[in-house]
């Protein structure tokens, strides 16, 4: 880079002398002598005035004193004024000869003169030109000295010309894919939107189906019992049993609908999950009470094996829920002497595991497969109950909003069992209990 600038430099020099040399030569065709240029301004001045007055023989007469000395003393400037006088003279007189002579004379002083302000204005342009090139190569060469950053400025300063090619090409394609990105970043927040819609519709046909699912069965057993105390197919004795199991089995009834549609009411901005720690032995029991005269019904056994106080943190509703639906669902795929078999167990790493067992006729599946593969639509229970495969998904649903799944295990004719882990906690306070 230096070497650049110094022949550059050598370069200007050259062209600055010779353009000097020029003028000087211009200069020295031209008279120095004070005097002279001062007898020259008067005798100027003087054929003016008898111009102004019209004295011709007069003006005719200081014209060619003026043009002889300004043309022994070089006054190019004094020998066009005086040479364009005396030829505008002659001409009047119809002397053509003489006053072509003086407008040669005086066209050739007025292209001396041209020459010499050229070559004055291109020294000076050249000047100016070698003091800005000297003043930048000293301005780089400080900024070269000082640091490596001044040699990538240098650099960059020739590379100006290439990155401003660029430069308007590089804006259009960086506004482009701005435009794009901002165009994708709507799109996903539509589809974000669609998404929430969609689920808030699917929760919604869900919350319908819990309220359907869980009364159609109490219902129809409290319909089924006036009937045969409206009848007559009962004793006083038989009906005042019964209708004590009713009443017991309609204050369960209750107390579940309460805390469902109390949940509901929670839930109705979309589906969340509100941890909680309760009593997991006593959510099976109130949910074995609400079947346990259906079971009794189709004379199938339940049992239960979970010890008291047995506490877990997940939301309490969801696993009620959840357990209503697995336990129907095992009461509707048994027959008479089939047993059910419910148990809550503490197991390693602080999990609580909680499982429904039949003997019941069972379906064939694979315990890998996807549980939402399993729909049970069309598919009729022991005594004809109608399954439409919402149970099941919705114990998908909700057991995954509580950080767990449901596992499953049947072969056909061997029954089913359906369990999940939730996590352990004390009765008091939200401490996990750890092994």
């Amino acid at each position: 880079m230096t070497t650049l600038v110094i022949f550059k430099r050598k370069i200007t020099t050259t062209v600055f002398l010779s353009l000097l040399f020029l003028v000087v030569t211009a200069a020295e065709n031209r008279s120095e002598n004070p005097l002279a240029i001062d007898s020259l301004n008067r005798l100027n001045d003087l054929a003016e005035d008898f111009s102004d007055q019209g004295l011709v023989d007069s003006l005719e007469k200081y014209s060619k004193i003026t043009y002889d000395i300004a043309k022994r003393e070089n006054d190019y400037q004094h020998v066009l004024e005086a040479a364009n006088r005396l030829a505008i003279i002659y001409e009047n007189q119809g002397d053509l000869r003489r006053a072509l002579q003086f407008y040669k004379s005086a066209r050739d002083s007025e292209n001396e003169l041209y020459k010499e302000s050229t070559a004055q204005r291109l020294l000076e342009t050249e000047r100016l030109k070698t003091e800005y090139t000297v003043k930048q190569a000293e301005a780089l060469a400080n900024q070269q000295a000082e640091s490596r950053k001044s040699t990538l400025m240098i650099i960059g300063i020739f590379s100006l010309a290439v990155i401003s090619k660029t430069f308007l090409l590089y804006i259009i394609i960086r506004r482009k894919k701005s435009h794009n990105k901002e165009l994708r970043i709507v799109l996903d927040q539509v589809e974000r939107q669609n998404l929430q819609l969609d689920e808030g519709y699917r929760f919604k046909q869900h919350l319908i189906s819990v309220v359907a699912h869980d009364l159609r069965t109490p219902v129809a057993s409290i319909i089924s019992l006036l009937k045969m105390f409206e009848d007559g197919y009962l004793s006083e004795n038989e009906t005042k049993d019964m209708l004590q199991k009713a009443r017991k089995e309609m204050d369960t009834l209750k107390k579940f609908l309460d805390e469902m549609l109390t949940w509901i009411v929670g839930q109705r901005d979309g589906l969340r999950s509100r941890s909680e720690s309760f009593d997991m032995s006593t959510v099976v029991d109130e949910t074995v009470d609400i079947y346990r005269r259906r079971a009794e019904k189709k004379k199938i056994a339940l049992n239960v094996d979970a010890a008291s106080a047995v506490f877990v943190r997940a939301d309490k509703q969801m696993i009620k829920i959840t357990m209503n639906n697995l336990l129907n669902n095992a009461l509707k795929f048994c027959t008479a002497d089939d047993h059910i078999d419910i148990s809550v167990k503490r197991i390693e790493d602080g999990k609580v595991r909680v499982m429904i067992r039949d003997t019941g006729v069972g379906f064939d599946t694979k315990i890998d497969r996807k549980l939402t593969e399993l729909s049970q639509k069309g598919v009729l229970g022991t005594w004809g109950e109608k399954a439409t495969g919402i149970g099941l998904s919705l114990c998908i649903l909700y057991l995954n909003a509580n950080n767990t799944h449901l596992n499953l295990k049947s072969e056909p004719g061997e029954g089913a069992q359906f369990w999940f882990d939730l996590e352990m906690a004390y009765e008091e306070g939200t401490k996990v209990a750890r092994k």
